[in-house]
């Protein structure tokens, strides 16, 4: 699926942008990802624009100290977060 800017995949270019953003802080349970902080520099937000994260949903899911959510809008990206990056295939389940 071509994006914006012309890739046929999009997420090749979406994911490596979403993942090169250090997360400041986050909360998860190995099933669950409750959230996912980074800082909301200006550098940041020019990162999510580059993945397709439009400027409204960035202005949603920034909190009261400027940090931005990144479980507001990531799973249009990833499936998955392994604890240190996000991925497009969630871990097969045990059966």
């Amino acid at each position: 699926m071509p994006n914006k800017y012309g890739e046929k995949d999009w997420l090749d270019t979406a994911l490596p942008l979403l993942n090169s953003l250090e997360i400041v802080d986050l909360d998860a349970d190995g099933e669950i990802l409750y959230y996912a902080l980074v800082e909301g520099t200006e550098e940041n937000r020019e990162a999510l624009r580059k993945a397709g994260v439009t400027p409204t949903e960035i202005k949603d899911a920034t909190g009261d100290e400027g940090q931005i959510d990144l479980t507001h809008f990531i799973w249009k990206f990833a499936k998955w977060f392994n604890g240190d990056k996000f991925v497009r295939e969630k871990p097969f389940d045990d059966m």
